[in-house]
């Protein structure tokens, strides 16, 4: 089931860098436009530099990757990733 675009925030890529790192992606190295985040097995997300918005299609990507990684589903990751705690 695809994620519901209508529930997906609007995020920058700061803000997806910050969640990200609060699960356990660090930044592993970083060229002049691109910032490689790894997570503790090795497992890579790429995120553009800056502070732009994201599109929802490349958000949507991108918590997918982050659900396979964890091993939870993508409406977990979303929850995970930007619910306010």
């Amino acid at each position: 089931m695809p994620l519901n675009f209508k529930k997906m925030p609007a995020a920058t890529t700061v803000e997806i860098r910050k969640a990200l790192e609060k699960n356990g992606f660090k930044a592993d190295e970083t060229n002049h436009k691109h910032i490689k985040l790894l997570n503790e097995k090795g497992q890579e997300l790429i995120l553009i530099k800056g502070n732009k918005e994201v599109r929802k299609d490349t958000l949507r990507f991108l918590i997918k990757q982050f659900a396979e990684h964890k091993g939870i589903t993508p409406e977990e990751a979303l929850k995970l990733l930007f619910e306010k705690k």
